[in-house]
């Protein structure tokens, strides 16, 4: 039997590998699935298990608090998964528009529209912008990448120095330095980053998508994987055009 229970005080990927732990352990407990967008978690049980102790399971691990939800009629609601459509991809493609804008702007303003120059500066602008977002919690991203890059799950380290790689990845378009070695790591980077979201998607977990660090919530979904193939896309044609 499944049973649905909302829960409060998660702010973090971190919060949700706890609370699953947590949740795992208590006796007449199947299996638990935590998630964070929504902020809510599955449990399935073998028997009757009272709420009061998963409560006190959640509460030992963190200041949070379990809930279970019930429909209008007061019977425990069924466990749909939420639809992307609740899962705003508005601040990602804000954030887009606003770095397309801004390339086309000085490519109007330098009458300089030659592809590799286009190109150069959006990735540019791509990776300092988006390795801005991850540095403002620079510990919670790790936690999140962690859940799925198929490197970041086994070195913490990496995790954390992504946002670094980004950053010197942005530089080195801006200003052309070493442009073949900046593509080809960038194709490999991309390309990396790329298996881990397939897979998270293939297996339909409800994570949070760390593009945009911890600032920022957003589900992941098939457009977060569009963003790395299409990265990957136009450093390939960096190096071959």
């Amino acid at each position: 039997m499944m049973h649905t229970y909302e829960i409060t005080g998660m702010n973090c990927q971190s919060c949700v590998k706890k609370l699953t732990d947590a949740l795992q352990v208590v006796p007449g407990v199947i299996r638990a699935v935590v998630t964070l967008i929504p902020p809510q978690a599955k449990v399935e049980i073998s028997t009757h298990v009272d709420t009061d102790a998963l409560n006190s399971a959640v509460m030992l691990v963190g200041t949070y608090s379990l809930t279970e939800k019930v429909s209008e009629i007061g019977k425990p609601t069924s466990t749909a998964e939420p639809s992307t459509s609740e899962q705003s991809l508005t601040p990602l493609f804000v954030v887009i528009s606003y770095i397309i804008g801004g390339v086309l702007l000085r490519a109007f303003i330098s009458d300089d529209f030659f592809f590799h120059t286009l190109m150069g500066n959006f990735m540019g602008a791509f990776f300092i912008v988006f390795s801005l977002f991850k540095m403002i919690n620079l510990s919670g991203f790790a936690d999140g990448y962690g859940t799925y890059d198929i490197l970041a799950k086994h070195s913490r380290g990496y995790a954390l120095a992504y946002p670094f790689i980004e950053l010197g990845l942005g530089i080195a378009y801006f200003i052309h330095i070493a442009p073949m070695v900046t593509n080809i790591a960038t194709l490999v980077l991309m390309l990396i980053g790329a298996v881990g979201v397939a897979q998270a998607i293939q297996q339909k977990r409800a994570i949070q998508c760390a593009c945009l660090g911890t600032a920022l919530k957003l589900p992941m979904t098939k457009v977060t994987l569009a963003e790395d193939l299409v990265m990957a896309a136009m450093a390939f044609l960096m190096l071959v055009v």
